[in-house]
């Protein structure tokens, strides 16, 4: 208005009279824009000075900062949580490596069985030679004395037999020699059957102790690491979306956070074991911490802004009937000037083409040259997180002049780098334990073969001895021979399938070995993928602290436009520009939010892994039980042999006796032909003394 008074003074473009009127109506018009301003000034301008809003973000500072604590207490927790993970993990493998060295001690004691085994074969082979001889020897005095009454039958003369023709067999001793070294035989045996039952015993009880391995509490630390990784999670979901409900000024985002965020973040926390450990002060802290931002924010919205609107309205419907009679009287002013600046005209027309083609030209400009510095990095960086979304993780995003944008680039190329070499790790993971399932699987089978080849081998030896059963009594020495021969190979295909057993043990040893091998492969690759989570979380913090100055940006560039009024328009786009950049990072967020899952969804995949290996543990328990079958299976070989050994002890026993009655035989013949000797030469005597009778 001052400028049109200052422009009428100058040009004299208006009559005296016409000049006052004019000057009347400006008066009025600036009285009203006081009034105005007035209004503004009381009712509107707190509402977006620095008053609410210092207030507020105060109120923001204050909730990030509670719930930044919040999260460092859950933080805690976790590394408790690992630690007591480790120390489970370092159980176990302790637990495994105590059952090894018992696994170990047992083979020792199994190898020492075998070299008794070995020795008592030796003592057997020896006992049956002895056997042999002694058999053969009373198979020749049983001759020699046939021969004796043979030719005493055939002897005309008297004595029949001669005493000094008798040979001196000492066949007791001989037996009772064989008697003592069947008893040592068999007392080795019961040793070596006595060791082999402790042996089983050692073997039930290392059994016992596999099936007693619990690894439910390494699992249960998992689910718990799970829920509270879920914690930290939430936690920082809740503390980004308070700052953004403040920042777009979106009230039903904050009170969506305090009804349905908070409530089942305490959920959680109620599902947490220890969590008396954690200080439910803070959590209070922080959820009252939303109230006061809430409370806050509805006062920088709910201020006296419609009132003053009210006002101003009411000012402006004044203002228009002075607007129109003063432009009214401008007007006739202007139509009467128009006429007389006609010959100008064709001056001002081509100026204002000019000026309006010069002026689309800069907004061109400038429009090229936000689309290239603001847009064109954003589009770049969603089209790479949709690549990623697809699988693709080898393109890059390629690092953009400005710092802004030049920081959450490397943020995302970041993060698509820790997701390559987690996906790498895992895969690395899966592939070891794979192939160690598959080694473990192949040595199983090979067990099963050794047991099923050992067990037809024993039923093939059962058979021999079904169908080729020894009688000495009924033998020759030759016969006698062969069963001695069929005792050695009994005791050799023992011997056999001891050593098959000590194979069978060896390969249970290095199951259990891998077995712990793989649980601590598995433990380290859980380290690592919480390495990675926790790296992934400095790279939202980042991104996080990069959405809040833009959006504190894109506030102040919103309220410099609204100061400045049209010539702020540009700064209305600019402003409209970083919104979009903020919306940007947000989405940015939820990608880097869904890789976290994704991790999650790796570790829980570990853990059924790790379940695979315990079972490989109990599949090692499995093949020492094999293991105590097969040395069962030796054990009833040798009592078949002990058994052997006492039927040719008893019929030794029914041999001596036949030959000691036929001694006895012998002995009364020889005495009754000795009887008859005596009395033939008393005849003798006789006839002589009284054949000299006679004669005299």
């Amino acid at each position: 208005c001052n400028d049109i008074l200052a422009d009428i003074s100058t040009f004299e473009v208006l009559e005296p009279i016409a000049v006052q009127e004019v000057q009347g109506l400006i008066s009025s018009v600036l009285e009203k824009e006081s009034l105005i301003t007035r209004s503004y000034d009381s009712l509107i301008k707190p509402g977006i000075t620095d008053t609410y809003e210092e207030k507020l973000l105060t109120s923001v500072s204050g909730t990030v900062k509670h719930w930044e604590d919040l999260i460092n207490s859950v933080v805690v927790l976790s590394d408790e949580n690992l630690a007591e993970l480790n120390n489970l993990l370092g159980n176990l493998e302790d637990e495994i490596d105590s059952r090894s060295n018992t696994a170990a001690a047992i083979k020792t004691e199994l190898e020492e069985i075998l070299d008794e085994t070995g020795q008592v074969n030796a003592s057997v082979n020896t006992f049956s030679i002895d056997v042999d001889r002694y058999i053969n020897e009373s198979q020749s005095a049983l001759n020699t004395l046939m021969s004796l009454l043979i030719n005493a039958a055939e002897s005309a003369e008297l004595p029949a037999v001669n005493i000094e023709d008798i040979p001196d067999y000492n066949l007791s001793t001989k037996k009772d020699n064989l008697e003592k070294e069947k008893n040592a035989v068999l007392s080795n045996l019961n040793n070596i059957l006595n060791r082999g039952s402790n042996l089983n015993s050692e073997l039930d009880s290392l059994v016992y102790e596999f099936g007693k391995l619990d690894t439910g509490a390494i699992t249960y630390a998992l689910e718990q690491r799970s829920l509270l990784t879920d914690l930290i999670l939430s936690a920082q979901e809740i503390r980004t979306l308070a700052a953004l409900s403040s920042f777009s000024r979106d009230q039903s985002m904050l009170e969506n956070v305090i009804s349905e965020k908070v409530p089942a973040f305490r959920e959680k926390i109620d599902s947490i074991e220890n969590r008396n450990n954690l200080d439910i002060s803070k959590l209070d802290a922080a959820a009252s911490s939303l109230d006061t931002m809430l409370s806050d924010l509805r006062s920088a919205m709910a201020d006296k802004k419609v009132d003053g609107i009210r006002d101003i309205n009411s000012t402006r419907e004044e203002l228009i009937p002075l607007f129109v009679t003063l432009d009214q009287k401008l007007q006739t002013s202007f139509d009467e000037n128009i006429i007389k600046s006609r010959n100008i005209e064709g001056y001002i027309i081509p100026g204002i083409i000019i000026m309006s083609v010069v002026s689309i030209f800069f907004g061109i400009l400038i429009a090229f040259i936000v689309s290239k510095s603001i847009i064109e990095p954003i589009k770049q960086m969603s089209g790479q997180l949709k690549k990623a979304e697809t699988g693709d993780l080898k393109s890059r995003i390629k690092i953009p002049s400005d710092p802004e944008f030049s920081q959450i680039a490397k943020s995302v190329n970041a993060v698509l780098d820790t997701r390559e070499q987690i996906l790498n790790e895992t895969a690395s993971v899966s592939e070891n334990i794979e192939k160690l399932r598959n080694e473990l699987l192949g040595s199983f089978m090979n067990n099963k073969e050794l047991l099923n080849s050992m067990a037809a081998g024993m039923q093939e030896l059962l058979q021999r001895f079904k169908e080729n059963p020894v009688e000495i009594s009924e033998v020759k020495a030759d016969d006698i021979f062969e069963s001695v021969e069929l005792d050695v190979a009994v005791t050799q295909e023992a011997i056999v399938s001891t050593e098959r057993s000590k194979k069978a043990a060896q390969e249970a040893k290095e199951t259990i070995i891998k077995a712990s091998e793989t649980v601590k492969d598995i433990a380290q690759q859980i380290e690592q993928l919480e390495g990675s989570s926790e790296r992934i979380e400095e790279i939202t913090n980042t991104i996080t602290q990069i959405a809040k100055r833009t959006n504190l940006l894109a506030l102040n560039a919103a309220i410099e436009a609204a100061k400045a009024g049209d010539q702020g328009r540009g700064f209305a786009v600019l402003a409209d520009e970083i919104r979009k950049l903020a919306d940007a990072s947000g989405n940015a967020a939820k990608a880097i939010k869904k890789q976290l899952n994704d991790i999650q969804e790796r570790i829980q995949w570990t853990v059924q892994n790790m379940d695979e290996g315990v079972s490989g543990v109990e599949q090692g328990a499995k093949s020492i039980s094999d293991l105590y079958q097969s040395i069962e299976d030796i054990t009833d070989r040798v009592k078949q042999v002990v058994g052997t050994l006492d039927d040719y002890a008893h019929k030794s026993n029914k041999q001596l006796m036949a030959n000691q009655k036929l001694m006895d035989t012998i002995g009364s013949i020889n005495k009754n032909t000795n009887e008859l000797f005596e009395t033939g030469q008393s005849i003798d005597n006789k006839l002589e003394t009284s054949k000299q009778s006679i004669s005299d």
